[in-house]
């Protein structure tokens, strides 16, 4: 589960032009924006429009926040009976399952028992460190090979699991949003749910769109810049927005479900890819593996993926899998260092 935003369109820095028309609301825990082109301003209000209703109907069927959602009800049955569920939600949990066997459960879609153990769902830790065996217990429900899923249904084979879907849900938003507006002959939009960005074509007539990827410990600093290309996808993961104190000691909000402790050693994790749903669960999965291990996973078993890797410690270091480095323009500033993965230093 993520909420840190990272990604800042140039537009919105002092040495780029002023912003395109853009729109933001409040949808899935988290801000969603959508950018499109000066000249294409006209369509802003039917486009948020659609951006909002697709948003607002996929939150009522994902949230755990609704004893009615189909996500709820599929938790609410854990360990007795399967639940029909409409097909968009059985693909978006196949699509889940598969990052979780891929990544060896560095991904886990039912990772709901530790996230409510650290009541990192609505109560941010308010309750302290869970003891050893709360978490002993929580971790004992954890396990994505107990989710089935087929065609028609969904099932929790044992007694108090719980799917969350925080890692991946918002991918999955940007990619029905950017579905849709495409249908209605949208060719040109950039799209923003947490961190979570697609473009379709072009900022300006022969301009592809631009981000930026924030510096981990300077909110008013960037890393480098990125042209992404039509279609393209670009998630972020990272410990410096979301995080609790306990006990005197700051804890991610992301956890490993592999040991049930949230993880340490990482600031931040970008992935670009054709897919916003990948690119997510992919950032988290990244996150938990860390550098080399993810690096190579992502080598493994996504090649049309990059990654950039921001490790927690000083000074900043950046580490570029070699698809990234060639199109990744890092800042001038001889206090960062960066690495390419898999290139001969």
């Amino acid at each position: 589960m993520k909420y840190a935003v990272v990604i800042l369109f140039c537009g919105l820095l002092a040495a780029c032009r002023p912003p395109p028309p853009q729109r933001t609301f409040l949808v899935m825990g988290t801000f969603f924006s959508v950018q499109l082109p000066r000249h294409r301003a006209d369509y802003m209000e039917p486009v948020k429009v659609l951006s909002a209703n697709k948003l607002y109907e996929l939150e009522q069927q994902l949230t755990i926040f609704r004893d009615d959602s189909d996500i709820s009800r599929l938790n609410q049955t854990a360990g007795t009976e399967p639940v029909e569920l409409p097909p968009p939600i059985l693909r978006l949990l196949t699509a889940a399952r598969r990052h979780a066997e891929l990544s060896a459960g560095a991904f886990d879609p039912t990772i709901g028992p530790l996230m409510q153990a650290w009541r990192f769902r609505g109560g941010l830790g308010s309750g302290g460190i869970p003891t050893e065996q709360e978490l002993q217990a929580a971790a004992e429900a954890v396990d994505y090979r107990n989710l089935m899923v087929d065609e028609r249904a969904a099932f929790l084979t044992r007694p108090g699991m719980a799917v969350d879907l925080g890692g991946i849900a918002k991918g999955y938003g940007v990619d029905e949003v950017c579905r849709l507006l495409a249908s209605h002959g949208v060719a040109d939009v950039l799209v923003n749910l947490g961190g979570n960005i697609r473009v379709l074509g072009e900022s300006a007539p022969g301009k592809p769109w631009r981000v930026a990827v924030r510096h981990p410990f300077d909110p008013q600093r960037t890393l480098g810049w990125l042209a992404l290309q039509p279609g393209e996808a670009m998630a972020t993961s990272g410990n410096y927005e979301q995080f609790v104190k306990l006990d005197g000691e700051r804890y991610s909000h992301i956890i490993d479900p592999r040991n049930g402790w949230p993880v340490a050693g990482m600031a931040g994790v970008t992935v670009l890819g054709p897919a916003a749903t990948d690119a997510d669960a992919l950032s988290t999965s990244l996150f938990v593996l860390g550098v080399e291990e993810g690096a190579a996973m992502l080598a493994r078993h996504f090649p049309g993926y990059a990654a950039l890797f921001v490790p927690d410690r000083r000074p900043l270091e950046v580490h570029l899998t070699a698809n990234l480095a060639e199109r990744f323009v890092v800042i001038d500033d001889p206090a960062i260092k960066v690495r390419v993965i898999g290139r001969a230093p």
